[in-house]
């Protein structure tokens, strides 16, 4: 075997990191079409994805409490746990009204996390295609600005949409990524 050359599973160096980019690149692809394609659904996935995570969280943090010794200042932690099941469970219960509750949290997360792309991207600006992180961000200001300006009316479909038209620009992203460690390799 020529060290240095191949790695154990016979990719080159380098080679590994630009398919795996664009493997991840092509699933957030698929995964924001059919999000796209099926709005009313994927918003609903992702309030009942949400609510059990908020579940899963309040029970693990109230096993916690009964299991520690310490017992002084309780009160904050049963508090804490009690609202991550109490909200995790009215999400459940009425995934409805917490689609039109999320609505406007995801509208302030694409504001952020639109801010965080931009920046991320022109922190790079010294490697190829960083624009495509800019541009993505962009795309993310915009999405929350329109989902915080339409709420509540879009609330039932607007969060499956934006979330998948953010996968895709994400996805386009890494596949360019990909594409430019491929062109170097070449």
């Amino acid at each position: 075997m020529d060290s240095g050359t191949t790695s154990g599973a016979g990719t080159a160096p380098g080679q590994l990191n630009a398919n795996s980019f664009l493997f991840f690149g092509i699933a957030l692809l698929i995964l924001g079409f059919l999000a796209v394609g099926s709005q009313f659904l994927a918003t609903m996935g992702v309030v009942i994805f949400f609510g059990a995570l908020m579940l899963v969280a309040g029970v693990s943090e109230l096993v916690h409490i009964i299991a520690s010794k310490k017992r002084n200042k309780m009160i904050f932690n049963i508090l804490s746990a009690l609202a991550y099941i109490v909200t995790g469970c009215l999400t459940l219960w009425n995934p409805l009204v917490g689609a039109l509750s999320l609505t406007m949290i995801m509208g302030v997360f694409f504001l952020f996390a639109g801010g965080i792309r931009v920046a991320y991207g022109l922190s790079h600006r010294d490697e190829e295609r960083w624009g495509w992180f800019v541009a993505g961000g962009i795309i993310n200001i915009i999405l929350g600005m329109m989902i915080v300006m339409g709420w509540p009316a879009t609330g039932l479909w607007m969060i499956g949409l934006f979330v998948g038209i953010e996968m895709i620009f994400h996805g386009v992203s890494w596949i360019m990524i990909a594409m430019t460690l491929k062109s170097k390799k070449a």
